[in-house]
């Protein structure tokens, strides 16, 4: 996989260094509370910082934040990411692309719009319009597509690893709770605000 670099070239991370490196953020999360804490409050950065080794600005990686707690704020969104299921497999990335957008719209959650565009706004891109981003919401690992939160997406880096399945449940409950949190106190909607 190719991560941006705006320090120079693209680095390339085959999948394995970066399911190392991520089996690696969690055993610290699992261990070290300041770590927990960290990946909560900044959950782009320090994946990008311990995982992914992708240089990106402040902003950038806000904006990131505040796209992730904006989808995981709305209930109806995460679970409707959790139950996609792409009609044909091959084409899977643009079916996601299509229906997404769609389920956007006809949700109306002017928080999720906002953190879209600010997120296609500062080079983002759109989500599920890329690799990494389809990755990050449509977890075909699994053989079944399935929202990145769920027990059956982490199962097999839980086991591959030995990381306990009660850790990566509570950090998808934390993550969710901050979100609805931000929501809850209209953090997500300004736009200039550092998440």
């Amino acid at each position: 996989m190719k991560v941006p670099n705006s320090t120079g070239p693209s680095l390339t991370i085959d999948r394995g260094q970066m399911r190392e490196r991520l089996a690696a953020l969690i055993k610290q999360i699992e261990t070290v509370p300041e770590m927990r804490e960290q990946f909560l409050l900044d959950p782009a950065g320090t994946l990008s910082e311990e995982v992914t080794g992708a240089s990106a600005g402040r902003h950038q990686l806000s904006e990131v934040n505040r796209l992730m707690f904006a989808i995981l704020a709305n209930d109806e969104l995460v679970k409707w990411i959790a139950d996609f299921e792409p009609r044909r497999k091959h084409a899977a990335r643009e079916a996601f692309v299509a229906s997404f957008a769609k389920k956007v719209a006809e949700l109306g959650d002017a928080t999720v719009l906002g953190a879209i565009l600010s997120n296609a706004a500062v080079g983002n891109g759109f989500p599920g319009v890329g690799p990494v981003a389809y990755q990050c919401v449509s977890n075909e690992t699994t053989g079944k597509k399935s929202c990145t939160c769920t027990p059956v997406a982490k199962a097999s880096l839980g086991r591959e690893y030995g990381i306990d399945p009660a850790t990566l449940r509570s950090l998808s409950e934390a993550l969710v709770d901050r979100a609805k949190e931000l929501a809850r106190t209209g953090q997500l909607e300004q736009l200039n605000a550092i998440i």
